[in-house]
């Protein structure tokens, strides 16, 4: 049962490692990396929506890791908040806590690009 928390525990902090490394330009090169810095859009996606993705990964992309982390893992992992509280090692308030952050944040960062594309 601990496993799975000890596990992804290793991993998270091997990939925010790589992160900090790939963010300082310490890495010799970048070029095939063992997994995708950004998320790669679906062929034939219809050209808006594939531009709000875009964006939206972009706003993602300039969050602190913390924030990135627990967006991804509930919203595109669709873990919920037992699951990231075991897994991060954190109380299930503090989830709820990082997840507003992050969605404030997000927004914020976001601006109007969403009701723009809407329009």
């Amino acid at each position: 049962e601990r496993f799975p928390a000890w596990f992804y525990a290793i991993l998270r902090n091997e990939a925010f490692n790589f992160l900090k490394k790939a963010r300082r330009g310490l890495l010799d090169s970048l070029d095939d990396p063992a997994f995708p810095l950004e998320p790669v859009d679906p062929a034939g996606e219809d050209p808006e929506r594939a531009e709000l993705t875009r964006r939206v990964w972009e706003a993602i992309c300039k969050l602190p890791l913390e924030l990135q982390e627990i967006l991804v893992m509930q919203h595109f992992q669709g873990m919920d908040y037992r699951e990231i509280s075991g897994l991060l090692g954190i109380p299930r308030g503090s989830v709820a806590s990082r997840l507003y952050r992050a969605r404030t944040a997000l927004k914020q960062k976001l601006g109007g690009v969403l009701d723009r594309m809407e329009s």
